[in-house]
């Protein structure tokens, strides 16, 4: 461990996050703003873009998204195909044929914020009646088991995890470990304080996430 990850003093158990970087069979762990200085790799931006079936009108989309995130404006309009932009960062273009383009600096907090855009417009799509609800019907606790079930299923694999939506539990199966968290109750119940400690630190930045997504 190197630069500012080295100063820190760490319990037991305790999880160390930064970028593993190995040269000449060393391992060194390095903060992700420190990697260029400490390393000759560089960190570069990509540019993300997804096309997404809509079925209904470009203005429900916004109005939708709105309720959902504060920072929405109408950032262009081009070919009289509207464009709202989210949270500065995250554009979606209205495009022919009942589609809607979304583009977007990838990065954690972006993709999973893209995430629940997506999520929500598929709950849309298949679920028009919805449409109809009244203001703030999309809840931070929503935000936060999407954010969740993202965090752990990219963490743990998609094998290993299963969302019980009835009774808000996920299940974290792994080979020897076990490990169960239910989103009403925020308890843990695991044997394991090493996979237990991995959980509390996806809970903390799904609740940082949600927290972003309703400024």
């Amino acid at each position: 461990i190197i630069g500012t990850l080295a100063t820190k003093k760490y319990k037991n158990n305790e999880l160390v996050s930064g970028i593993l970087v190995e040269k000449d069979f060393d391992l060194t762990i390095v903060a992700r703003d420190e990697l260029q200085s400490y390393t000759q790799l560089k960190v570069n931006s990509i540019l993300q873009k997804m096309n997404v079936k809509c079925h209904f009108d470009f203005h429900i989309v916004k109005q939708t998204l709105e309720e959902l995130f504060d920072n929405v404006i109408d950032y262009s309009t081009k070919n009289n195909f509207q464009t709202i932009k989210i949270l500065e960062n995250i554009c979606i273009l209205q495009q022919e044929d009942n589609a809607l383009s979304i583009e977007w600096e990838s990065n954690y907090e972006n993709d999973m914020i893209v995430d629940s855009i997506i999520a929500t417009l598929m709950h849309l799509d298949h679920n028009p009646g919805s449409i109809e609800l009244k203001p703030n019907r999309l809840e931070s606790r929503s935000i936060f088991e999407t954010a969740l079930f993202i965090l752990i299923k990219e963490t743990f694999g998609l094998n290993c995890v299963q969302f019980n939506q009835t009774i808000g539990e996920i299940e974290i199966k792994l080979t020897n470990e076990t490990a169960f968290y239910n989103c009403n109750s925020k308890e843990i119940n695991c044997n394991s304080v090493l996979l237990k400690n991995q959980i509390e630190s996806l809970v903390k930045k799904a609740e940082e996430l949600s927290l972003i997504s309703l400024k």
